[in-house]
């Protein structure tokens, strides 16, 4: 959303690896995690599929009244969501559909995501909980946060298929 205007400044924050615009007069925009576009190199083009090495993700429960605790101001700006940003590349457009499956480290199913299936980069988030679909609601706590360890993420499209690890 970055409209057709004099673009100022350009810097790469050092801590979060997110590009920073700041353009003339307008406003400042922020592309999350650019680390998929450093990443991309002809031997990742010529691929159909890919994901990319997602940051390790971390589970966080906010205090009962965090959202009261904000105080009265209206902000603008979006915070990155909770849980794991998953980038991935697609070539081009098959008309097949993208899932996600997310392993724990014994190969047992947790997640279950649907991607868009869009040519060119695109990001789901996993919440790092069990996906309903995968999950005996009967007599149990519902959804709580999966155990910290190592995960694979596998993605598939038709016959199209790539998969990358996750440390949670």
């Amino acid at each position: 959303n970055l409209p057709t205007v004099a673009t100022d400044d350009l810097i790469i924050h050092p801590r979060d690896n997110d590009l920073v615009i700041a353009t003339h007069g307008r406003s400042i925009y922020v592309v999350d995690d650019i680390h998929p576009l450093q990443e991309f190199a002809d031997s990742i083009r010529a691929k159909d599929v890919h994901v990319f090495k997602p940051h390790r993700a971390f589970g966080r429960n906010l205090l009962p009244g965090f959202v009261d605790a904000n105080g009265s101001t209206v902000f603008r700006g979006a915070n990155p969501p909770d849980g794991a940003i998953i980038s991935y590349y697609i070539k081009e457009f098959k008309g097949e559909s993208v899932a996600i499956a997310i392993a724990d480290s014994g190969g047992h199913a947790v997640a279950n995501i649907t991607g868009t299936n869009t040519p060119g980069f695109n990001r789901v988030v996993w919440d790092l909980k069990i996906s309903k679909d995968l999950l005996t609601e009967y007599g149990t706590q519902g959804q709580t946060f999966v155990k910290p360890g190592e995960y694979t993420i596998s993605l598939s499209s038709g016959k199209l298929k790539h998969s990358q690890k996750i440390t949670v």
